[in-house]
């Protein structure tokens, strides 16, 4: 009942973005962020873009109050495979 994120740098060599792409679209109702000119530790390459993300994840998964989005790419998100 909660949300699933893959979120990876698109310049990962540990786990490849190709490698997240087709293990995410196995996982129904699952949401995938890649983040561009970051690799395998996306958390400290694009501080903004990861936190802006979590905060999302956190909003979707109701921890918290929904009084607008937690950044300007909730619109951008899609899920693949149905709901979860």
């Amino acid at each position: 009942g909660f949300p699933i994120l893959f979120l990876c740098g698109v310049n990962d060599r540990l786990f490849p973005v190709e490698a997240i792409r087709l293990v995410q679209a196995e996982v129904a109702g699952s949401f995938l962020v890649e983040v561009n000119d970051a690799g395998h530790s996306a958390f400290l390459e694009q501080p903004v873009q990861f936190n802006d993300t979590i905060l999302s994840l956190l909003q979707m998964a109701g921890h918290i109050v929904k009084g607008g989005a937690a950044h300007s790419n909730t619109a951008g998100y899609e899920r693949v495979g149905g709901e979860a």
